[in-house]
């Protein structure tokens, strides 16, 4: 898991609307705990699912170290690229270990093995989600169904892990656990973790790096500190934005109608 992940002139579009509009990102590092950012229709979910080879593309590669990942198999990219929608919709009568397993084995059949059993174990401890491994997953409240999405993807770790929106449904304490849990994947596991975000608080807290999307195009692309307070990302999103730092040396940012 140690091979960068670049993005090179990567365009989508539906149908005569372009939605993604050659877009390239310098390596993204593995061990990188990376933001993305933008308004709602930037493109931040169509170009994760690019990436994931979830879209056709139009334009444009996307590459970890070498390999190109346009020429692997659906099953082979899947391995490399975990996608974490933003919403968790099943109706499956399966307790969240079942769910957890199902992850696990998917596309290897055969029995569960001693090592699947602890993969799914360690994906539930890393959630904490211990207490909830019998509870049908149906009957979750959102919010737990999102750390449930996010545990799946741990059942079989793989060297870039895109999240969408991973927080939406979460409260403040899950929130700060999440994206704990993320920071810890990335340094313990060297992988390359990329979530889309709309509070620029937690990007601010918790990314190394921040990549600013509007209309489809990378408008910036740096450090927490500098982007989050620069005129680009306000004028995207097209707010004032005060900043100052927190009793903790934390960036804190407020945003307020110009």
């Amino acid at each position: 898991m140690s091979q960068p992940l670049t993005v090179e002139n990567l365009s989508v579009a539906y149908g005569a609307r372009r939605i993604l509009d050659a877009v390239s990102l310098a390596p993204c590092l593995p061990g990188s705990s990376i933001a993305l950012i933008g308004p709602n229709a930037a493109g931040k979910s169509t170009l994760m699912r690019a990436i994931a080879g979830l879209l056709p593309t139009q334009s444009g590669s996307v590459r970890l170290g070498e390999s190109d990942l346009a020429r692997l198999s659906a099953e082979a990219r899947a391995g490399l690229v975990r996608f974490v929608p933003q919403t968790y919709a099943t109706s499956a009568r399966l307790s969240v270990f079942e769910v957890l397993l199902v992850a696990r084995m998917c596309g290897t059949g055969g029995r569960p093995a001693r090592d699947d059993l602890a993969a799914v174990g360690q994906a539930l401890a890393r959630c904490s989600l211990e207490p909830l491994a019998d509870r049908c997953v149906a009957e979750l409240s959102g919010g737990q169904q999102q750390l449930v999405a996010l545990a799946q993807a741990l059942t079989r770790p793989a060297p870039v892990l895109l999240l969408d929106e991973p927080t939406s449904a979460l409260d403040i304490r899950n929130q700060l656990e999440a994206f704990a849990i993320m920071r810890r994947v990335a340094a313990e596991d060297g992988s390359i973790v990329i979530a889309a975000v709309h509070d620029l608080n937690l990007a601010a807290r918790h990314a190394d790096r921040v990549l600013l999307l509007g209309n489809g195009r990378l408008i910036a692309d740096g450090a927490p500190d500098d982007l989050l307070v620069s005129d680009d990302c306000a004028r995207v999103y097209g707010v004032g934005l005060a900043s100052g730092r927190t009793s903790r040396g934390s960036l804190a940012l407020e945003a307020y109608l110009p």
